[in-house]
């Protein structure tokens, strides 16, 4: 990590807040790895995450389940799991509920609960496949990185995989801070890293693990990617954030994840020109995705983070504003289609 930048973001204040009132100490037992599983309403898949990381080749492991206030059978699943694995070896296993209020802050209550020298993050319908914890555990004690990301494959909601995959290795360029890197599964962390990287960003609904894992590189946190697949992603439609229409929700919640990337950039004076350009195009399109969708407040509220971050020069940002005054919603329809056509995903 880069000490300069790490107490920029604390003295600075950057650091994002937690509902829970507080974050994770650096120190941790030695060994342990700390497996931080969020859960709403997944009786259907989360026996499946469970059952993955107890087949981890790699002991000891801590399992800590946190129930986003489930309203169908998931609580009553879970607990009858960690009954019959009670009295497993150097394997133990933890059920906790929240109040609703989303993954990120399921995620963070179960890292403040957790004692592992290591963090691992699985979302309760995805898999880790056995060798995936012990092969990360490995690479980070013989490295120097401070996390280890591995591959991931896509397969459908029966586990049949699928010719696609997530994961791939950084740049080194300012596209590492803008690109998805990594799924929510696909990293280990050491604790102490994530204690001086702060909490997930709670409220968000869309962009979690990318605003996440973007603020790696814009700290200086160093990373190794492993190229074996370590990991299962899972494409389902029961009640995945990433299914259905892409609505004015989750589209804000984009824009938040980019902002906040955006002003963690500038405030750290890491924001530079290739950077800027990536970041524009992306608020750029989100804006014409809320115009699409006759969102006009939110659009010219995307409008005002460009101006703000000094992502286009004055003529480009007055020309935005006089388009967006005029309301063209079939315009910004046509070039999101045009724009989404080329590949160019927000």
């Amino acid at each position: 990590m880069d000490e300069i930048l790490i107490n920029k973001y604390r003295s600075n204040r950057l650091v994002p807040e937690s509902k829970h009132g507080r974050w994770i100490s650096g120190s941790g037992e030695a060994g342990v790895v700390s497996v931080v599983i969020p859960t709403y309403n997944r009786e259907v898949y989360v026996i499946d995450a469970l059952e993955s990381v107890f087949a981890q080749d790699y002991r000891p492991i801590e399992v800590l389940v946190v129930d986003d206030s489930s309203t169908d059978d998931t609580e009553d699943v879970v607990r009858r799991w960690i009954e019959l694995h009670a009295e497993e070896r150097l394997f133990s296993a933890h059920y906790c509920k929240q109040v609703n209020s989303g993954a990120p802050a399921a995620r963070n209550y179960g890292a403040i609960q957790s004692i592992g020298e290591f963090i691992q993050f699985l979302d309760s319908d995805d898999v880790l496949l056995p060798h995936k914890i012990g092969n990360a555990v490995a690479l980070l004690r013989s490295g120097s990185a401070d996390y280890v990301y591995c591959r991931a494959q896509f397969v459908d909601g029966q586990l049949n995989r699928l010719n696609d995959y997530f994961g791939q290795p950084e740049t080194g360029t300012p596209d590492d801070v803008v690109t998805y890197l990594w799924q929510t599964m696909c990293p280990l962390f050491f604790r102490e890293m994530l204690a001086e990287a702060g909490p997930w960003r709670e409220g968000l609904i869309n962009s979690q693990d990318w605003e996440y894992g973007a603020r790696m590189p814009l700290l200086g946190f160093r990373a190794h990617y492993d190229s074996e697949v370590g990991a299962f992603f899972r494409i389902h439609h029961q009640g995945t954030m990433g299914s259905g229409e892409l609505d004015v929700p989750k589209l804000f919640s984009i824009f938040s994840a980019y902002h906040s990337i955006g002003m963690l950039a500038q405030q750290l004076g890491v924001l530079g020109q290739v950077l800027k350009q990536r970041l524009f195009k992306r608020l750029l399109l989100t804006a014409l995705q809320l115009g699409a969708r006759d969102s006009w407040s939110d659009a010219t509220r995307v409008l005002a983070a460009i101006c703000e971050l000094r992502l286009c020069r004055q003529p480009g940002r007055w020309l935005l504003q006089s388009f967006f005054r005029l309301k063209p919603g079939v315009c910004c329809r046509i070039l999101e289609k045009k724009l989404l056509g080329n590949g160019s995903k927000g």
